[in-house]
């Protein structure tokens, strides 16, 4: 039984068009979780930052009890973003 060119041409062509639909829908939702990890990254890092400051300026805050608290929060924050991140890829 001899295979039609025609008929895996057309398969292959459809083939391709689902795949480069799929590319696209992914594509758009990998440059969507890119971008929102660089921005939770920023924010993370300025939180912190924030934090380190504003706990400084209280007379007699405890050195270690401000890197303490910056990092928790820049952490709570960067998980916040990773599950974000997660939920854009359809993770639940």
């Amino acid at each position: 039984m001899p295979i039609d060119p025609q008929d895996t041409l057309l398969a292959v062509q459809a083939s391709l068009a689902q795949l480069s639909s799929l590319i696209v829908s992914y594509s758009f939702s990998a440059i969507g979780a890119v971008i929102l990890l660089v921005v939770g990254y920023l924010v993370a890092g300025l939180a912190e930052r924030s934090i380190f400051a504003g706990l400084g300026h209280i007379h007699g805050f405890d050195a270690t009890l401000r890197h303490f608290f910056s990092k928790i929060v820049r952490y709570a924050i960067l998980i916040l973003v990773v599950i974000m991140v997660l939920g854009q890829f359809g993770v639940q």
